[in-house]
């Protein structure tokens, strides 16, 4: 059983992922069945993942981050990780370069294909 569909794990999505989707959704970089704040929430619910938040100590947690993340999203989504002592799925290899336990989510990637537009 992998990491996704073994029950006994919490699944999470940063505020910050749901921010990079609705900043791509909008600039035509990512074509989706629905707009994000519809879809997002939607496809939250239908697959029992749960959403994080961003809070003050995650925004400040950034300057711990190292400078090989010049994303701001990607520096985020690392500070999130360490301060929830969770594993980070990513399909952004530079997130390797944390010191955070990373998952490759290239295997996985055909999960999200049905929300994207064919």
């Amino acid at each position: 059983m992998n990491i996704i569909t073994d029950e006994r794990n919490d699944l999470l999505l940063s505020a910050a992922s749901a921010w990079a989707i609705a900043r791509k959704s909008r600039s035509g970089n990512l074509h989706l069945y629905d707009s994000p704040d519809r879809g997002v929430p939607d496809r939250l619910l239908t697959s029992g993942v749960k959403g994080l938040p961003l809070e003050l100590s995650l925004a400040l947690r950034v300057v711990r981050v190292d400078d090989l993340h010049q994303d701001p999203v990607d520096r985020l989504l690392v500070a999130h990780a360490t301060i929830e002592q969770t594993p980070l799925i990513s399909a952004d290899q530079r997130i390797v370069r944390s010191d955070i336990e990373y998952i490759d989510a290239t295997a996985w990637i055909s999960l999200c294909k049905p929300y994207q537009v064919p």
